[in-house]
């Protein structure tokens, strides 16, 4: 075992549009946290939420509203990157495992049938 190591790690959550709601809108949200372990350091997080609003948001280019399998999909793409980000980062200084759940159901997913939504 290494005397000094990193362990990264994304997650994303998400608000979908409620069109009974005061404004139609949806959120995502990406958190992270950074251990640094061997440095006497407490462990780096962060929160990064968006909001989208504007119309090219919301809806399709043939009018309907977005699907929520496309929210899911923009969310996963932000865990993604989060933490490519972050092991590109901590990489470079020491050992790193960047941990990343839902790969599983990603996978999964781009086997079923559903998979032509994202398209």
């Amino acid at each position: 075992m290494p005397a000094r190591y990193n362990v990264i790690a994304a997650d994303g959550s998400q608000v979908y549009p409620d069109r009974h709601g005061v404004a139609l809108y949806y959120l995502i949200n990406i958190g992270s946290i950074v251990f640094l372990s061997g440095l006497a350091r407490a462990p780096g997080t962060s929160s990064r939420p968006k909001v989208y609003y504007q119309d090219e948001d919301l809806y399709e280019d043939e009018g309907g509203p977005k699907p929520k399998i496309k929210i899911d999909a923009e969310r996963d793409t932000g865990e993604l990157a989060e933490l490519a980000d972050l092991a590109a980062a901590e990489a470079a200084q020491a050992p790193t495992v960047a941990l990343l759940d839902n790969g599983l159901l990603l996978y999964i997913y781009l086997l079923s049938d559903d998979q032509a939504l994202v398209r």
